[in-house]
């Protein structure tokens, strides 16, 4: 029995003292990571739907609050079809997204988690930038994971090229085009 005892001391002194295992930013880097692979995959996914010119799948990448939030779904949807041209060549994550998240303290057990988001892509004719809220999780309302915001602009018209695109700030649902602060 000494030696049960006397082993699961060894471990948790282990577990508990390891510098090794690595220190809470390396910790944090791998979760920014996750985030940032996420969000890359449903950018990509969002330009694929783009440059398909497949709205019913560009609709879908959105959450349906969003969409009715939206004054004109349908028109802004074909209007991002029209507006961004050629086929992307690369983008730059500006470093990867922002994250917000949290649980309801009212006792709901409400649970949430958005990504933010902002690219530089470059097409085989144009240069874009965009600017994406997009909510990876809601437990009390499943009608808004997707897409919220999506902002886009072309480089040239962007008077602040040098800082990440943030759209107007306001994060305004549905799709955005050609908007500054």
């Amino acid at each position: 029995m000494r030696k049960v005892y006397l082993s699961l001391l060894i471990i948790l002194v282990l577990l508990l003292t390891s510098c090794s295992l690595g220190d809470s930013n390396m910790v944090r880097d791998l979760f920014r990571k996750n985030e940032r692979e996420t969000a890359n995959e449903r950018f990509e996914e969002l330009v694929k739907a783009i440059q398909n010119q497949d709205s019913d799948s560009l609709k879908l990448l959105f959450s349906e609050k969003s969409l009715k939030e939206s004054q004109n779904a349908e028109e802004d949807i074909q209007a991002l079809l029209d507006y961004f041209q050629g086929e992307m060549l690369s983008y730059n994550d500006w470093g990867g997204p922002g994250a917000r998240g949290g649980m309801n303290a009212d006792g709901t057990g409400r649970y949430w988690k958005c990504l933010y988001a902002t690219y530089d892509v470059e097409t085989t004719q144009d240069q874009y930038r965009f600017a994406m809220e997009f909510m990876l999780q809601d437990t009390a309302d499943a009608d808004n994971v997707g897409i919220r915001s999506l902002y886009v602009i072309r480089l040239a018209d962007d008077p602040n090229p040098q800082r990440a695109y943030r759209g107007d700030g306001e994060n305004t649902p549905g799709i955005n085009i050609n908007k500054n602060a």
